[in-house]
């Protein structure tokens, strides 16, 4: 009975021993995971996480064409702050190698995850950073234009300051052919601009193969009123980040009582002027 009683109690102990062996296991496994969730960069460091861009960081964004399509781009955008030394980072499709959009380009590393590509570039400032007030309302214009591109080649963009990123937007390069498709739109100026959306977004779904559209001036109705820049902007927002803007300047936009007479040029380069308005 003596011996029964024992080896009851060595049982017990080996099994409460297993127990608590096997929930330490589990707290240091949960513990470690929770510990190394943020994947390392190349310094051994974790990586230190993106804060999303919010509309403030960001609206308005548009491609505008360059003069030679199969090898720059331009991108803009807007934001209510002024986020300055804001650049753009960008790679072909299917590759994580990263490069910065600015005057400096350094090179970076070839890596194979997201927090790699991260700690190989370095912030850059953009080509241009304005301020622009409309209406009262004062906003900053950013432009960086993206340079020695592959022609013909699938590119993805995404916009960054200090610790924030946009999310990522596609950008199509032009080959080195002398035949393209563009879209051409006549005047979109409206009271609403529900309109224009349901002219150009269906033509832009017709006709994914389009390299750019080109706007024939009076783009809004009243070229001093942000409200309208704005939804014009929005309406198309799909069309106008995949493709880039070929726009010509029209009297309501360079009316003589407009601020955008010699302002429009830093919100949205455009063809014409004082002197050759439509």
């Amino acid at each position: 009975m003596k011996q029964s009683k024992s080896f009851y109690k060595n049982l017990m102990a080996v099994l409460l021993t297993l127990a608590f062996g096997i929930l330490a296991l589990v707290f240091g496994v949960l513990f470690i995971g929770c510990g190394n969730g943020a994947p390392k960069t190349g310094s051994g460091k974790p990586e230190e996480r993106y804060i999303a861009f919010t509309k403030a960081d960001a609206f308005n964004l548009r491609q505008v064409i360059t003069a030679d399509s199969s090898s720059s781009r331009t991108i803009m955008w807007q934001s209510e702050p002024e986020n300055k030394d804001a650049f753009v980072e960008y790679r072909v499709v299917g590759k994580a190698d990263v490069s910065s959009g600015a005057k400096d380009t350094k090179e970076v590393r070839k890596n194979t995850n997201d927090a790699a590509m991260k700690s190989s570039v370095s912030t850059q400032k953009e080509r241009l950073n304005d301020k622009f007030t409309d209406n009262g309302k004062t906003t900053y214009v950013h432009t960086v234009t993206l340079q020695n591109l592959q022609p013909g080649t699938e590119y993805e963009y995404r916009l960054g300051h200090e610790n924030r990123r946009s999310q990522w937007f596609r950008l199509d390069t032009a080959n080195t052919h002398n035949t393209y498709k563009a879209l051409i739109f006549p005047d979109s100026q409206s009271a609403k601009y529900k309109v224009w959306e349901e002219v150009a977004m269906p033509a832009w779904q017709r006709n994914r193969d389009a390299r750019f559209f080109i706007t024939m001036g009076d783009l809004v109705d009243n070229g001093e009123h942000a409200y309208q820049w704005n939804e014009w902007f929005t309406r198309i927002g799909p069309m106008i980040t995949r493709i880039p803007a070929a726009p010509v300047m029209g009297n309501h936009e360079n009316g003589l009582e407009s601020a955008y007479a010699s302002g429009l040029s830093p919100l949205f380069p455009v063809a014409g002027g004082s002197a050759g308005t439509l």
